[in-house]
């Protein structure tokens, strides 16, 4: 019986421990990403850097304020006449705050960047995504 009693409460602390985890995967979902421009930053002479720049915004799903990203991955698929190719980009640890169902715009730079010269079309999507957040805005 003592057995029985110790399993279920084992099991009763798991299934409340994942549902703490729970509301956290599910807001991974609620803040997206929109790239407005994609373009290498330029050097003498009009050549391209090879620091590659994102501009975009972020669009808050919830109805918490968002306070802080811990991390957010990025990646880029670029189209050009020599190729295409994939570069990515993860970037930790930084305040944005953006209101509750708002934009924010942001701008990411990637260095380092392989180039793909000229860009004719591009793509980026946004990936992983953990933030900080709280009901009153601060």
């Amino acid at each position: 019986m003592m057995k029985r009693v110790k399993y279920l409460f084992a099991c009763l602390v798991v299934l409340c421990g994942l549902m703490g985890l729970g509301p956290n995967q599910a807001e991974a979902a609620k803040l997206e990403w929109h790239t407005t421009d994609l373009y290498y930053e330029m050097g003498e002479g009009g050549n391209p850097e090879n620091v590659l720049v994102i501009e975009g915004y972020f669009h808050n799903n919830t109805d918490r304020y968002i306070n802080y990203i811990y991390e957010f991955n990025l990646s880029a698929t670029i189209n050009s006449p020599d190729g295409s190719g994939t570069i990515s980009g993860t970037f930790q640890n930084f305040d944005k705050m953006i209101e509750p169902y708002s934009d924010s715009s942001h701008t990411f730079r990637i260095t380092n960047a392989r180039i793909f010269w000229p860009v004719e079309s591009y793509s980026v999507k946004g990936g992983y995504a953990r933030w900080k957040n709280s009901k009153s805005a601060g």
